[in-house]
C-alpha cells in the first residue's frame, strides 16, 4: 500500500456496490479505497491504471486498522505479530493529482503540491497514518525502501512515525542503476535496514 492496490481497491468497490444494492451506502462506504470523482491518469509499471490506494479518503484508513487488527489477532495464539509490512513502493506517477479529496487535503495541510511533489507528500501523509494505527497495536513498521523515502531518495521525517523500529527493505541496491546509496541513507535517517540481493542465473 498504497501502490499494488487494484484487488483491494476492485474488492471494496465490489463491496460498496452489493451493500448500497441492499440499502446500505455508508457501510458500503466504509472501507472504500477509491474515490469515485478521481478522473487522474496514470500507469502503473505493471500496468494497471487504478492501483493506486488513495491516501485522501478516511475509508482507506479504516480499511488499514481493520487489515492490521485482523492480521493481529490472527498471530495471538500462535505467533503474536511485531512488525507491520505497509509495502510503500512503486507507486505510480499521475495518481492523486485529479483528486478532489486530495486537493482538499493538500489545502488543508499546507502541502507543497508543486513541480509534481503531491504524490510525494501524500505517500509521506499515507505512511504517518499507517504508522499511527500499527504503533496502537505495538507493532514495528516495515516497508520497501521507496515507500520509506522520496522521489530525491530522501528519507521521510523517521521521528514523525511512532513505531519503536521502523524496517526499510532495500530491494533496488544495484550501484549501476543508481539506488545503491539508499540503504545507506535510510541507515543514517534512524530506520533499520534489511538489505535484499536478487541473483540472475542462467543454467
Amino acid at each position: 500500500m498504497p501502490g499494488h492496490g487494484n484487488a483491494a481497491i476492485k474488492a471494496m468497490l465490489a463491496r460498496y456496490n452489493k451493500l448500497s444494492a441492499q440499502g446500505d451506502k455508508s457501510g458500503g462506504e466504509k472501507y472504500l479505497l477509491s474515490e469515485a470523482n478521481d478522473t487522474s491518469r496514470y500507469l502503473s509499471i505493471q500496468h494497471f491504471s487504478d492501483d493506486a490506494i488513495n491516501p485522501c479518503i478516511e475509508s482507506t484508513y479504516n480499511f488499514v486498522e481493520h487489515l492490521v487488527e485482523a492480521v493481529v489477532n490472527i498471530h495471538n495464539d500462535t505467533q503474536p505479530l511485531t512488525i507491520f509490512h505497509f509495502g510503500g513502493d512503486e507507486v505510480a506517477h499521475g495518481a492523486w493529482i485529479n483528486s478532489i479529496a486530495c486537493g482538499k487535503l493538500v489545502q488543508r495541510l499546507g502541502l507543497d503540491s508543486s513541480g509534481g511533489k503531491i504524490a510525494d507528500e501524500l505517500k509521506d501523509y499515507f505512511v504517518q497514518r499507517v504508522a499511527n494505527i500499527t504503533s496502537n497495536y505495538s507493532l514495528g513498521l516495515a516497508g520497501w525502501e521507496d515507500g520509506l523515502m522520496d522521489v530525491n531518495n530522501v528519507p521521510y521525517n523517521r521521528k514523525l512515525l511512532r513505531n519503536t523500529k521502523v524496517y526499510g527493505y532495500a530491494w533496488n541496491n544495484i550501484w549501476e542503476w543508481g539506488g545503491g546509496k539508499r540503504a545507506y541513507e535510510l541507515a543514517n535517517a534512524g530506520y533499520q535496514v534489511q538489505v535484499f540481493i536478487f541473483l540472475s542465473v542462467s543454467l
